[in-house]
């Protein structure tokens, strides 16, 4: 699953190496979908209209949202109206249906020429501060927990940081999220933990563009996870399975 990553990353920008050997590797799998800006898309070749619009959304429905917001935004800059604005308003749609990207959402409407809901932000903004306030003190008091060494402390200061990561990187703060998925690489007990720690450290890299960084995790994060036990009973949460299936 990790080699999708670094198959990812290869053909979107790195072209190194290591990732080569790994894409040589790679078979035909569900995990391997489009990379994060297709090849249409950049050549601008992307033909949306009001008929077809469903089905564009339906093209990238089992994407995370993160990316599919990306294709769009990307789309709708790149486009002439009306393209433009109908793609910005599938943005729109997409970051309020149960999304906290407040960032995002406000592009959108801005590329849609509509007004933002500003009750939605405010309630947005207002229950990522509570959940963020509430996820920075469980990891503290996880880390005081974490004085004893064992396995289990680890394990719980390694959750306390993906929670974090992930609310940060889910409401558009990559850098901040790239901060606590390395910190959680720290107290990472198994190869496969360190795995899923390497993997979200490329996705919210890749997220801002920073190609090399992306392809350095994405190349770690195939390491550890061939080096990992796949038969154990830690099996893949769904995180790091979003986190595969967005590069």
């Amino acid at each position: 699953a990790v080699v999708v990553t670094a198959h990812f990353i290869e053909r979107r920008r790195m072209a190194s190496s290591s990732l080569r050997k790994s894409q040589a590797q790679l078979g035909p799998s569900e995990g391997a979908s489009a990379p994060l800006i297709s090849e249409e898309e950049v050549s601008s070749a992307v033909v949306v209209t009001a008929e077809t619009a469903e089905a564009y959304v339906q093209r990238y429905a089992r994407l995370p949202r993160w990316v599919r917001l990306r294709r769009f935004l990307f789309a709708a800059r790149r486009s002439r109206e009306p393209q433009r604005t109908l793609l910005a308003s599938l943005a729109m749609k997409d970051a309020k249906a149960g999304g906290v990207d407040v960032r995002s959402y406000k592009e959108a409407a801005e590329l849609a020429k509509e007004s933002v809901d500003s009750a939605w932000i405010a309630q947005t903004e207002e229950k990522c501060r509570a959940l963020q306030e509430r996820f920075e003190a469980d990891l503290q008091s996880k880390r005081w927990a974490c004085g004893s060494g064992s396995s289990q402390a680890k394990d719980g200061v390694f959750d306390a940081y993906a929670k974090l990561g992930d609310l940060l990187f889910e409401k558009g703060d990559s850098p901040q999220a790239t901060k606590c998925y390395v910190r959680m690489r720290d107290y990472a007990a198994t190869a496969k933990r360190t795995a899923q720690a390497c993997c979200r450290v490329a996705c919210a890299a890749a997220a801002v563009n920073n190609w090399a960084h992306a392809a350095s995790y994405a190349a770690k994060a195939d390491h550890y996870y061939d080096e990992s036990d796949q038969n154990d009973d830690d099996d893949d949460d769904l995180d790091f399975k979003r986190a595969v299936a967005a590069l």
